[in-house]
């Protein structure tokens, strides 16, 4: 299910600031004096802000009402590919029930709280551990491996693996094999395009923009303080201005369509999720089918067999979205925007408002292998962390969603939708 499929997309209960007031008492505080004095992030410290950062989201958002009274448990510890550790998750309990987890960077390197959330972690559930072990035994023994031991790696936004060691036949050690978290397959983190992203050694370090580690500096003096200060004024103060690595939002309700040989025309359909959505949302009188969507929206743009079967000039692509949405509501709510902004993303995703995006030289998505090109995509959501990313429907993967770095095109065009 798709549902299930885009589930890490939790991540839009992530906080981009938090306004609270102090929760926590000076004898609680008193444990966690000792700062941090190097890049390492101890358990201390990191149980410490856990739970200052989930009681105190209790008053940034009623969705997390009784957050106030949190207690938090360490349920597990994550590694790099370096078998560094990244991370460490801590159950969120309340009254000793499960109410979510936050995440806390074990380096000062990123951001101190990495995720927040009232879901689950990927691999939580004890139920999908026979499903990792069966994926990845049939791997192994295709190979003449045997598995010897695993441990969680967390690689950065939507990246959760296990990675499992192997020996072969003579004992040796093998070659490691990694699982997705998310679908229990075992998958290749060979692909530069996936383990660059986030891998905290020396060299990812090297590859964080200046402004972006001066942040993170910021953002760690400021819970250091935190901990440290009996002030409960200045607590609240530098609460107000401490922020989460990252900040996202998605739109669950736009469609997943893809392109086959009976539907050639990635602007078209792209433009297909787009018109749809909005068929659920305010304009029922509009198809919702990509069989109906596609071709009419074909036509109106002009999609033709040259130079290529499927070509869409990307100026058509407005006015193919208007004639269609007018002909069934008396509205033309499409513009093409030919110096779109990151800013201008966010806002469209916030106001809950998913466009079509029209790359030349597009690059490669997280974790993918085959760049975009000159193609056409559904924007539906996006995820600031260390890099920004837009969510997107690529008409290429009827199941998936996939992020793509901003800036990873030559140029671009949105076509903003707002009815």
């Amino acid at each position: 299910m798709k549902t299930l499929k885009i589930g890490v997309m939790l991540l839009a209960l992530l906080l981009a600031a938090m306004a609270i007031v102090p929760m926590v008492s000076a004898n609680e505080q008193s444990s966690s004096n000792q700062l941090v004095t190097s890049n390492q992030v101890g358990l201390e410290q990191a149980q410490s802000i856990a739970l200052f950062n989930a009681r105190n989201l209790a008053t940034a958002s009623p969705d997390f009402a009784g957050w106030e009274s949190a207690t938090v448990r360490l349920s597990k510890t994550y590694y790099d590919l370096n078998d560094q550790v990244t991370a460490y998750a801590y159950d969120i309990l309340i009254n000793g029930n499960y109410a979510g987890y936050i995440l806390v960077s074990a380096t000062t390197e990123k951001f101190p709280v990495l995720e927040i959330s009232k879901g689950k972690l990927p691999g939580y559930s004890s139920a999908k551990t026979p499903d990792s072990e069966r994926s990845v035994n049939n791997f192994a023994s295709g190979k003449g491996l045997t598995i010897s031991e695993s441990k969680p790696v967390y690689l950065g936004v939507l990246s959760y693996y296990r990675k499992y060691s192997t020996v072969n036949k003579n004992g040796d050690k093998g070659p490691d094999t990694f699982v997705d978290e998310h679908t229990d397959a075992v998958v290749d983190l060979s692909n530069t395009s996936t383990n660059d992203q986030f891998t905290l050694d020396n060299k990812q370090a090297g590859k964080i923009p200046a402004d972006k580690k001066a942040d993170i500096k910021a953002q760690w003096d400021k819970q250091r303080t935190l901990l440290s200060s009996t002030n409960s004024d200045q607590r609240t103060a530098l609460m107000n201005s401490i922020q989460t690595a990252s900040t996202s939002n998605y739109i669950y309700d736009v469609p997943l369509f893809i392109q086959d040989s009976s539907h050639t025309g990635c602007s078209p359909m792209a433009s297909s999720m787009v018109v749809s959505y909005w068929s659920t949302h305010g304009y029922s009188a509009l198809p919702s089918a990509r069989d109906t969507l596609f071709p009419l929206l074909a036509n109106a743009m002009g999609t033709s067999n040259w130079p290529q079967p499927g070509t869409t000039w990307p100026w058509d692509i407005d006015d193919g979205i208007n004639t269609v949405f007018y002909s069934y509501t008396q509205r033309s709510p499409a513009a093409n925007d030919y110096l779109p902004g990151w800013s201008g993303f966010v806002s469209e995703i916030n106001a809950g408002r998913p466009f079509v995006l029209s790359m030349h030289n597009g690059g490669i998505s997280v974790g993918g292998t085959r760049a975009y090109s000159d193609h056409s995509v559904a924007v539906a959501g996006y995820v600031s962390s260390t890099f920004n990313y837009i969510t997107i429907h690529d008409t290429w993967d009827g199941s998936n969603v996939h992020l793509l770095k901003d800036g990873s095109w030559d140029n671009i065009m949105a076509t903003w939708v707002r009815p």
